[in-house]
């Protein structure tokens, strides 16, 4: 073993190596190893439980219906119904159960836009007309940017899915959507 002295602004420090490695530099690797772990422990935890079912009771459900009249699937959304709720949409979530969306609904159809500011999940936007056709779909949209989605006409409703879900479950233009909300709890 070889001692080496280290100049500070305060004193002359001795420093031992091991080998070629001293041991400060083991410590940092070690501690930094136990905490990234300890990070990663509590991440996927909190993924599984946003990933449990319990976990996302949501406002009611929504079922997708192919154009022969037989069901496609169903999810469970959270309703934006409220200026503020349309507003908020999905931001700042970064995760998202697969059975699982937001329905927007809007007072009037008309053609609407949506970016992903403040969005940390990619998405497929699924555009509805007021007969709940779906108009159009915008898949795998651009986390976090201030690009614009918009339906080809006249929507007056949206669901907002995580991304791949449309392919995944054969979601196509044409199809239809039907929704129950749940009954809220008398306070």
């Amino acid at each position: 073993m070889r001692e080496t002295k280290y100049r500070s602004a305060m004193r002359d420090v001795p420093f031992r190596f091991c080998g070629s490695r001293p041991r400060f530099l083991s410590f940092v690797v070690l501690t930094l190893a136990v905490i990234l772990m300890a990070g990663g422990f509590f991440v996927a935890q909190d993924m599984a439980v946003c990933e449990s079912p319990k976990a996302v009771p949501g406002d009611g459900e929504l079922q997708f219906f192919r154009q022969d009249g037989s069901k496609a699937v169903s999810i469970t959304i959270d309703i934006a119904d409220t200026p503020e709720a349309r507003i908020k949409g999905l931001m700042e979530r970064w995760s998202l159960p697969d059975l699982h969306g937001m329905l927007f609904i809007f007072n009037q159809p008309e053609v609407q836009r949506f970016w992903m500011h403040n969005t940390p999940l990619s998405l497929d936007m699924i555009f509805v007309d007021e007969n709940r056709r779906i108009l159009n779909i915008a898949e795998w949209t651009t986390p976090m940017s201030k690009q614009t989605y918009g339906s080809r006409g006249p929507a007056k409703y949206v669901v907002e899915v995580k991304a791949g879900f449309s392919k995944r479950y054969g979601i196509e233009e044409g199809m239809s959507i039907q929704w129950q909300a749940r009954q809220k709890p008398q306070k």
